[in-house]
């Protein structure tokens, strides 16, 4: 989804944002301080409170989904809280008409909860993505509000501000602390890119934690560098000149930051063809790693870090590279003078048991090697190669780096 506003910024965490441990005091008055405003005759309290307790025993993934659907019933919502709902709901839903953005109700709107609003939002446009919710957070202490810690709001997508304002709003119209904080967590967790639909590739455990950096996100419909679309995915591919998405190229070039890694969040089912091209006119554009943003399995998020290929020069490495590219079939691996092939079940051609068994008798006769080279055909999922990457890196290797297989990964291109 296009945005709007403000680049974005998203990485993950838990899917709800945590509440923050702490208020700190606040340049204008805190929102707690406001609870206990008489009701404004502009929403149904009993349906308020209703509402909290329905989401405070659903599961989190069912709570963006209460609340499209029966926040608006119990209130006449401010225009800025209906138009956020709007564009949620069009995330969570493709065939929800695309709503009529009011660029200047959200500046109003961010003004009520950040005097200074405008000069932050300048700040944060002019800074790399995926710092921008980070400097939103910092200029309109949003810390003040107590519903949500500055690393998860961090993760958001760019209109979140938006959620804070329906936050205060609430309790402007004489709503609770706890009926209206249940409401708000529901609000920010639909400006979690998970909650969109994007399904990030999974990993069985800890990962490194996601960088600052230029964030790029491939989905299933479009690509976006922050929270500005720069192409269009249709049928899992984008328009490409060679392997160049030259959109992208442009963007990168102008917006890269030396040094900085691209941040890469890709729906896990999308082809490698797609990813390749992505990762191809990142190298194009000068960026050398790339923080691949993968969930594990208690569903917070981080990255598993890769490099893009470098032209040769000067010695060969010291120690053999352990290559591997997924096909439909299984793998095909080089490692030294020998290629030899793992062949996977037909309903799972790309376990990788097998695969690690192979890298670690490659270690054996190679004991200083450091590298493994991941590559795939076309069609094969993204997630499946995140997968073999993540287990020829080591379960626990971010952890413990003496668990680690190859501490190295390369994407070849």
């Amino acid at each position: 989804m296009a945005l709007l506003l403000l680049p974005g910024c998203d990485a993950a965490s838990e899917q709800t944002p945590s509440p923050a441990e702490s208020k700190r005091p606040a340049p204008s008055t805190p929102a707690a301080a406001l609870e206990g405003k008489p009701a404004s005759g502009k929403c149904d309290t009993s349906k308020v409170h209703a509402l909290a307790e329905a989401l405070r025993v659903a599961e989190s993934s069912a709570r963006p989904g209460l609340v499209l659907e029966r926040l608006p019933e119990a209130c006449q919502l401010h225009a800025s809280t209906s138009m956020y709902l709007s564009i949620w709901k069009g995330a969570l839903d493709p065939a929800t008409p695309k709503p009529e953005i009011d660029r200047a109700g959200i500046r109003m709107a961010l003004e009520k909860i950040c005097p200074n609003a405008r000069e932050v939002i300048a700040t944060a446009i002019d800074a790399d993505p995926g710092q921008a919710q980070g400097i939103m957070y910092d200029g309109c202490d949003l810390a003040r509000f107590g519903i949500v810690e500055r690393a998860a709001y961090a993760e958001l997508e760019g209109i979140a501000p938006l959620a804070v304002h329906a936050h205060q709003w609430l309790l402007d119209q004489g709503q609770t602390a706890a009926d209206v904080e249940p409401i708000s967590g529901a609000l920010l967790q639909m400006a979690h890119p998970r909650t969109s639909g994007r399904r990030l590739p999974s990993v069985p455990d800890a990962v490194a934690g996601i960088p600052e950096g230029t964030r790029v996100h491939v989905t299933q419909t479009q690509l976006r560098l922050g929270d500005q679309e720069v192409a269009v995915v249709r049928d899992g591919a984008l328009p490409v000149m060679g392997h160049l998405v030259s959109p992208l190229y442009d963007r990168l070039d102008e917006d890269k930051r030396t040094g900085a890694p691209l941040v890469l969040y890709a729906d896990g089912r999308t082809p490698f063809a797609t990813v390749r091209n992505v990762t191809y006119t990142a190298e194009r554009a000068g960026f050398r790693e790339v923080a691949v943003v993968v969930d594990n399995k208690a569903q917070k998020s981080g990255v598993l870090r890769v490099t893009l290929p470098k032209p040769q020069a000067g010695s060969p490495p010291a120690s053999p590279i352990f290559a591997v590219e997924l096909d439909p079939r299984g793998f095909a691996i080089k490692s030294a003078a020998d290629v030899e092939r793992i062949d996977g079940a037909s309903d799972n051609p790309w376990g990788t048991s097998a695969l690690v068994q192979r890298a670690r008798k490659h270690l054996e006769r190679h004991p200083a090697a450091r590298l493994a080279t991941v590559t795939a055909a076309d069609d094969v999922p993204w997630a499946e190669v995140v997968g073999a990457m993540a287990a020829l890196h080591g379960h626990g290797c971010e952890a413990a780096r003496d668990t680690c297989i190859f501490p190295d990964l390369e994407l070849a291109l």
